[in-house]
């Protein structure tokens, strides 16, 4: 099987295409986009991480217990 030269022109040409409107186009595909760091499962200025709240026993020192009387 060989291809002809204009079929292979058409075909390269078709390839370069896709990938020249694959970068305009936003959503899962995109990186700087929030929806697009859910896909990748990254974070960024986007897509922030959530800081983790301090526990109640770190608020509280457990070391100090009541004394029963």
């Amino acid at each position: 099987m060989t291809l002809n030269f204009k079929t292979y022109l058409l075909f390269k040409i078709m390839i370069y295409c896709n990938l020249e409107l694959n970068k305009f186009i936003m959503g899962k595909g995109d990186k700087k986009t929030k929806r697009g760091k859910i896909n990748r499962g990254t974070f960024g200025a986007r897509r922030p991480r959530i800081k983790k709240k301090p526990s109640i026993e770190t608020k509280i020192s457990i070391d100090k217990k009541a004394i029963a009387k």
